[in-house]
């Protein structure tokens, strides 16, 4: 119902409309005095002298009537063809002034348009930047991860050539013997004659036909400090049976006593191999304060037996892992 009266009443306002444009045209071939509703007639008129003076009228003046209906209807076609083109001169006007306000608009988009060529073609060649960059960085990657196996195999190379060099040094000391205690007085004498007496003592060869032969002996080359405590004197024998039998003599005895001066022996070792040895001092000395038998073979591996098992080690940390599980406890100088 609502629809129904708002489309009447549309229909209404848009008749009326029409029939006001239609009585303000100029010469308009329909008379005012029928349009009763608009309230176009006078006040001294009333509703009943309307119809009477519209056919009055009509009576008196036929041939009137329809001249003014023939030249209103004569008139309108051009009257409606010069509005229309006045409208069409008011369209062209429009057009021109919307195409001028448009060609900044255009101007910018071709200005933009030209601007997105140009960051596509620098996108463009950044892109294939970075491609020949990740190409370059993977040929990179490849070279890096070629450089590090050679390094690896390189260090490996070294380090067996290291072990070789400090096994060679270790050959080229093992005919050497070490002697300590003996005073720095003797050296008035001839060491290689003084060395010689001690190790056929040692040895009880005296009577024996068989010589020892000491090619060099010398002191420790180091300045003299304290001369309560008599610097090293290294030997080199000629025959390593020689060198081999005194030192395995001075191990099966607890101390030998030469002119009433207490002397040791040991062998000659190259620096890194001594200190290897004294990383394994500690567990030398715990297994001595347990009453357990150890070697110490060459170059520095210890070896022993506890708990009936062997046990084998040449590095500090296979030592302490080894005591802890044998022991489960650490010598007192290791932490």
């Amino acid at each position: 119902m609502f629809t129904m009266n708002k489309i009447l009443r549309t229909f209404l306002v848009s008749l009326l409309l029409g029939l006001l444009l239609l009585q303000s045209v100029p010469g308009s071939w329909y008379p005012v005095d029928c349009i009763p509703f608009l309230g176009m007639a006078t006040k001294s008129d009333s509703m009943e002298t309307q119809p009477t003076k519209a056919k009055f009228s009509s009576m008196l003046s036929p041939e009137k009537d329809s001249g003014s209906k023939r030249l209103k209807s004569s008139r309108q076609p051009t009257e409606t063809f010069n509005v229309s083109n006045k409208d069409l001169n008011g369209s062209n006007f429009l057009l021109e002034e919307l195409k001028i306000a448009l060609k900044p608009i255009q101007s910018a988009i071709q200005n933009f348009s030209e601007q997105f060529a140009d960051f596509s073609k620098s996108l463009k060649q950044i892109n294939d930047s970075i491609v020949t960059i990740e190409n370059k960085i993977l040929a990179l990657e490849v070279k890096t991860d070629l450089l590090e196996s050679d390094f690896k195999s390189r260090d490996k190379t070294v380090s067996d050539l290291q072990a070789k060099i400090l096994d060679l040094e270790a050959r080229s000391r093992r005919n050497n013997i070490i002697i300590r205690g003996l005073p720095e007085s003797y050296d008035n004498k001839n060491l290689l004659s003084v060395t010689k007496n001690i190790f056929e003592t040692l040895l009880n060869c005296e009577a024996s036909s068989k010589s020892i032969i000491v090619e060099r002996a010398h002191r420790a080359l180091r300045t003299k400090q304290d001369s309560s405590t008599p610097r090293l004197i290294y030997t080199k024998l000629l025959n390593f049976q020689d060198t081999f039998q005194i030192l395995e003599t001075a191990k099966t005895k607890k101390q030998f006593i030469w002119k009433s001066h207490k002397l040791s022996f040991s062998q000659d070792l190259p620096a890194q191999i001594k200190l290897n040895r004294q990383k394994l001092a500690p567990y030398c000395a715990d297994l001595i304060k347990r009453g357990i038998r150890f070697r110490m073979a060459y170059p520095n591996t210890l070896s022993f037996t506890a708990n009936d098992k062997r046990f084998v080690c040449s590095d500090p940390k296979d030592a302490k892992d080894i005591f802890l599980k044998t022991f489960k406890k650490l010598p007192d100088t290791v932490s």
